[in-house]
């Protein structure tokens, strides 16, 4: 979702044409040129010709907005600043990941699995680049060393996580209610024309719909209106439109069977190892026997 609001923006300005790579964090392959680009091993990460690197998404909108701002943020007061400042911070504090925790198309118990799953696949894959590259590229050992540690004092416990779900959604039901308190009196957010608000907002309006919490935008009549508008921009046609809820489940349980099968390989080759040898010891001792390796039980008399 981070990388939607950098592209929205992008899309939204007269940002020049750019190119796209992209980065496998579901596993948690981060190569050495990435892990060196970005240290804290997130995206988006833009990074300009003359060598200048933004790190995350409401630092690369800000550049952007700034350096290619829409007509109407060339007019904007300082104050009307201010509140786009504050309202993309508010935007920012939400946790997505807590918030799909809550999710009402899974369990929450399975969306508990699947996370813990996930971590440890991540701390895995951590551990392997730090092998592979930790004598090569010095540099980049503190860098797998803080996110295997991050990810090491994640906690599970039902109880914890649940809190943060519902910490989540009230940091959520303040940004919405913010926004259409702004929207009664605007057709976007701070004014008649796009600004830094909108990119950051538009990708969690649809993100919240993908989960199931649509009725939290519908039940807002102005910003019910607000998204079904900006779903038929350009830019929510290119940046977001493409990756809807089906796309995301299918990518993510596929990526999962696969890892769990990688993983399990090395476990199952000694187990089939195990299965022959006693096929083999089975299979030998009949021969044996078929041969006359062992003379026939007479019972004796009794006495």
């Amino acid at each position: 979702m981070e990388s939607m609001k950098a592209h929205v923006g992008l899309f939204e300005t007269d940002f020049p044409p750019f190119s796209v790579q992209s980065v496998d964090l579901f596993r948690g392959v981060y190569s050495p040129t990435f892990a060196l680009l970005q240290p804290n091993c997130t995206v988006p990460v833009l990074q300009m010709p003359n060598g200048k690197t933004f790190r995350d998404a409401e630092e690369i909108l800000t550049f952007v907005h700034n350096a290619y701002p829409s007509k109407g943020e060339l007019n904007l007061s300082s104050e009307v600043e201010a509140s786009v400042k504050e309202f993309c911070d508010l935007v920012s504090s939400w946790d997505e990941i807590e918030f799909s925790f809550g999710n009402p198309y899974a369990s929450r118990s399975r969306g508990l699995i699947e996370m813990s799953v996930v971590w440890r696949i991540r701390m895995g894959a951590l551990r392997k680049n730090l092998r592979m590259y930790g004598q090569r590229y010095p540099a980049l050992v503190s860098t797998y060393l803080k996110r295997i540690n991050e990810l090491e004092k994640q906690d599970f416990a039902w109880d914890v996580r649940v809190e943060k779900a519902l910490e989540s959604s009230r940091v959520l039901e303040q940004m919405l209610d913010r926004a259409e308190e702004q929207l009664s009196k605007y057709q976007f957010l701070f004014g008649g024309s796009w600004t830094i608000a909108d990119s950051m907002l538009v990708p969690v309006l649809h993100r919240i719909t993908e989960l199931g919490h649509g009725q939290r935008i519908e039940r807002r009549i102005n910003l019910a209106r607000y998204f079904v508008m900006v779903s038929g921009r350009p830019s929510f046609q290119l940046a977001i439109a493409p990756f809807d809820s089906s796309w995301m489940r299918k990518n993510f349980y596929k990526k999962l069977l696969i890892e769990i099968l990688l993983r399990a390989l090395p476990y199952v080759a000694i187990l089939l190892v195990f299965v022959a040898i006693v096929i083999m010891a089975i299979a030998e001792n009949a021969r044996h026997i078929t041969a006359g390796g062992h003379e026939p039980f007479v019972p004796r008399d009794s006495p």
